[in-house]
């Protein structure tokens, strides 16, 4: 088992703006134990946007599953056009509210970011195994983020702000995908 812990520093690379990203509290941590994997974000908002992972595609294209152990969250996934071209453009972006104890299948082919949109931490638990492919970080960090940024609205809502690094960026569909 080991530990990872995400820095301000880092994040910086993928917010809506670098300059909200102070604190003393780390954006998250991950536990690492292959096959039953910990993910633990503090309730932090970068100005108005939610707390989140730094976001990545698996390499190459593999499912993860998560389960929802603490707190409220949600996931924002986006698929390529291209498959094979992870610097491309975006085919479809999705978003969906994790419910407790039920698993959530981020499906093949799918960049993924977690976001905490509660008041207390978000605790995830994945399947995920390193053996299984790689992280594919660069091509979100060389885009600033996801295709969206996930900010608090007006009412403490969830409103999505489009990427202006991505082209063609297609609209974000709100669904349930529990399994």
């Amino acid at each position: 088992m080991a530990a990872s812990v995400r820095k301000f520093e880092e994040m910086k690379d993928v917010l809506m703006d670098p300059n909200s990203c102070r604190g003393s509290l780390n954006p998250y941590y991950v536990v690492k134990s292959p096959g039953n994997n910990i993910t633990i974000l503090p309730p932090i908002l970068f100005g108005k946007e939610f707390n989140k992972t730094y976001g990545h595609y698996h390499k190459p294209h593999f499912p993860e599953k998560y389960t929802l152990l603490y707190g409220e969250g949600g996931f924002l996934i986006q698929k390529l056009k291209d498959p094979n071209d992870y610097y491309g453009e975006i085919g479809e972006v999705i978003f969906t509210r994790l419910e407790m104890d039920k698993e959530f299948l981020i499906p093949k082919g799918f960049g993924h970011c977690l976001i905490n949109l509660g008041n207390d931490l978000l605790i995830t638990r994945d399947n995920w195994d390193d053996k299984n492919a790689d992280h594919e970080y660069k091509a979100i960090e060389a885009k600033r983020g996801m295709g969206y940024y996930a900010v608090k609205g007006k009412r403490g809502n969830v409103e999505f702000v489009p990427n202006p690094n991505y082209s063609h960026l297609p609209k974000v569909r709100v669904v349930e995908l529990t399994i």
